[in-house]
């Protein structure tokens, strides 16, 4: 009886680490899109803060 409680434990926590492995490769996607969101964000600041700059003085 003992062994197939112990074998029921083992495969629950191969589950789990398997859950949390799917867990870790979506946490690298968010991060990689959030990263990307905030090089876009800055590029568009960037893009509205120089368009915001006076024309030189040609006269």
């Amino acid at each position: 009886m003992t062994g197939n409680v112990d074998n029921i434990v083992i495969e629950h926590l191969r589950a789990i680490r398997a859950d949390v492995a799917d867990l870790k490769e979506n946490d690298k996607e968010i991060l990689t899109r959030l990263a990307r969101l905030e090089i876009g964000q800055a590029n568009l600041l960037r893009n509205i803060d120089s368009s915001k700059k006076p024309a030189p003085n040609t006269a």
